[in-house]
């Protein structure tokens, strides 16, 4: 499988994590998008949601094993928090991706598949 027609400077990281979504699905693997942040209630409570530095896209491999993948745009940079969730992901035995196109997500993917991978790295700078 080839991805065709996205640009390798995506306009924003929601544009970019749309396009891995879209890779990850061609690859049949299962796939979601990790959203954060939080809210004032009514009562202005303020409600947050998601773990702090958790990544943009959680997914399950064929096999079972988890991946987590940050999106940033090529001059985006981890937060310490972000770095931190990603070390513990390869920790626990998952996949740590830090992606900045969705090309070099479906190279990752068709070594994955070939078993020419490792846990973790950044994958496209």
């Amino acid at each position: 499988m080839r991805v065709r027609d996205i640009p390798r400077a995506m306009a924003s990281e929601t544009s970019l994590v749309r396009a891995c979504l879209n890779v990850l699905a061609l690859h049949r693997v299962m796939a979601w998008r990790n959203n954060t942040g939080g809210f004032y209630a009514p009562s202005m409570r303020f409600i947050r949601f998601g773990k702090i530095g958790s990544s943009d896209i959680f997914s399950i491999l064929p096999g079972g094993t988890f991946m987590a993948i940050e999106a940033k745009r090529p001059d985006g940079r981890l937060s310490p928090a972000q770095a931190e969730f990603l070390r513990q992901v390869r920790d626990a035995g998952g996949y740590a991706l830090l992606i900045t196109d969705a090309a070099a997500l479906e190279r990752w993917l068709v070594a994955w598949e070939t078993g020419q991978t490792s846990r973790t790295g950044c994958v496209s700078r």
